[in-house]
């Protein structure tokens, strides 16, 4: 049989920087190989002789709301997918909060039969926390759900203790959006606009809080979206492993209104100093992911009043960019990128085949080229949400290419070459 794709070129994993030929056949790595041995296959990536190009493990983007149900103006599982593919991700964690909302096991298996007849990468869910204590193992012990999200509002659920009982039986994680419930309700009675008021103490209680349920039942437990370095030093107080988002390290209120309805996001950005001192966590490598918490809207949503205006960023296709770019100027090393944005988080979910290049491993690369410019604007946006924070930003990197299960998806100058229908990986896993 002919592999789907070989690559030559330098590679970067756990061991370090080297040149290979990578030979991938039926979705997995067959073989890795001397640069020079003379292989063939259906599609062959020879980047030998180029220096700035270097693959990487499939990077894994932790967190992505792909819409589609009722919201599917917003975005779908396919242009949602597909604007990851672009952006050089080749596995999304998709979030619960759609419309409807997955909370039951019937909403599941909805979800499931969309992201496998459209999912361009491969992909997992986290489920809302269950109405039904019925729906509770059936859904945890799928296996497409890595994981349980856990929003404030569902803090002191009746069904709570019961999933993460359950939860803590089994290798899957709780992760957390880290705002305190109690503490939002004090400002929907004093203040119009009380998102941009939901300041760093909503988050570290938060946190705290859920250091209470997750010692009593033994759960992993990540929180995600990280916005300031109080709530990260707390997290890492309990033995949590945390995400951030580029928005968080690039935006402050001082630099950027805060009434713009494109910075607008839950939690907010936070101020100068706050950033900075995230940022300077962030490069110092004391925290474990980068994640995009990519959240699209229309764009007569986002140009909406900042009252009523939804929050969220479109940043699925800016994350690989934005790493490679401090790599690129010096400011984080290779080895940080490839940890924060494959090595840890396939950790962090407990896969196994993902996050290493080895025979047997999962066929997706992320290959990027560094000391190119990638400028975001709306001709570069593959996102329905045709709009960015980050508009006429310019990255010093650039996605060459990403390659998944095999399949050249997505390859610069060129395009998207063929339709890919991604897996799930907890199905690949075994």
């Amino acid at each position: 049989m002919i592999p789907q794709i070989i690559y030559r070129g330098l590679i970067y994993d756990l061991h370090g920087l080297r040149k290979a030929t990578l030979v991938i056949e039926n979705g997995f790595i067959k073989e890795i190989l001397d640069p020079w041995e003379n292989v063939s296959g259906e599609i062959v990536l020879d980047y030998r002789r180029d220096k700035e190009v270097i693959a990487f493990p499939g990077f894994i983007d932790m967190h992505v709301h792909l819409r589609d149900f009722k919201q599917s103006y917003k975005e779908t599982i396919e242009t949602g997918t597909k604007a990851a593919l672009h952006g050089g991700i080749t596995v999304v964690g998709e979030m619960p909060n759609t419309l409807p909302r997955i909370d039951n096991f019937s909403i599941l298996e909805k979800r499931m039969k969309i992201l496998e007849n459209n999912s361009y990468t491969d992909y997992y869910v986290y489920i809302d926390v269950p109405e039904n204590k019925s729906d509770v193992e059936q859904m945890i012990r799928n296996s497409v759900v890595m994981g349980v999200k856990l929003y404030p509002e569902k803090i002191g659920y009746p069904t709570l203790d019961y999933m993460l009982e359950k939860l803590g039986r089994i290798n899957k994680i709780l992760i957390v959006h880290p705002e305190e419930q109690y503490m939002i309700d004090k400002y929907k009675t004093s203040l119009d606009e009380y998102y941009w008021f939901r300041d760093v103490r909503v988050e570290i209680e938060s946190i705290r809080h859920v250091s209470i349920l997750s010692n009593k039942f033994n759960v992993k437990t990540h929180i995600t979206h990280i916005t300031n370095y109080l709530s990260l030093l707390e997290a890492k107080r309990f033995g949590y492993t945390a995400d951030t988002c580029p928005h968080y390290l690039l935006f402050d209120y001082e630099r950027f209104n805060a009434k713009n309805c494109y910075v607008k996001v839950l939690p907010p950005i936070r101020d100068h100093q706050n950033r900075i001192l995230l940022y300077d966590l962030f490069v110092s490598g004391h925290i474990d992911a980068l994640a995009s918490d990519h959240a699209p809207h229309s764009v007569v949503e986002k140009m909406c009043c900042p009252k009523t205006c939804p929050p969220g960023i479109n940043g699925v296709e800016v994350i690989s960019v934005f790493a490679g770019d401090l790599v690129s100027k010096g400011i984080i090393s290779l080895d940080q990128m490839y940890r924060l944005l494959s090595y840890n988080p396939s950790r962090i979910l407990g896969l196994r085949k993902y996050g290493i290049l080895c025979r047997g491993c999962r066929g997706n690369l992320s290959i990027i080229r560094f000391n190119c410019k990638t400028r975001i604007e709306p001709g570069y946006i593959v996102s329905k949400a045709k709009y960015s924070v980050y508009d006429s930003w310019e990255f010093h990197s650039c996605v060459e290419a990403t390659v998944i299960g095999g399949k050249l998806g997505f390859q610069r100058g060129k395009g998207f070459s063929q339709k890919i229908h991604g897996r799930a990986v907890g199905v690949l896993e075994g």
